[in-house]
């Protein structure tokens, strides 16, 4: 046991709550509404492609592109560059 680390503690889930509230709060009034919203767009983009793949794995699509795309890179074994 690190002796510099602090004994654990019950730390209940209101206090967390309230923590990140107060953090979030902060966040948002410290960002102009156009960073708010490409933060907002990019989140939504994440989303869309967890969903995105998500969804291509549960039908069982096969992804012949990265392959195709290493091949088609020049990057061919005794090349120069």
């Amino acid at each position: 046991m690190d002796p510099d680390l602090p004994p654990q503690q019950y730390v209940s889930a209101r206090h967390v709550l309230r923590l990140m509230g107060e953090s979030g709060r902060r966040r948002v009034m410290e960002l102009s509404a156009p960073q708010i919203l490409v933060l907002a767009v990019v989140a939504g983009a994440f989303i869309t492609a967890g969903a995105l793949f998500s969804l291509l794995l549960a039908l069982g699509v096969g992804a012949p592109g990265p392959k195709s795309s290493w091949r088609g890179s020049g990057s061919r074994p005794g090349s120069s560059s």
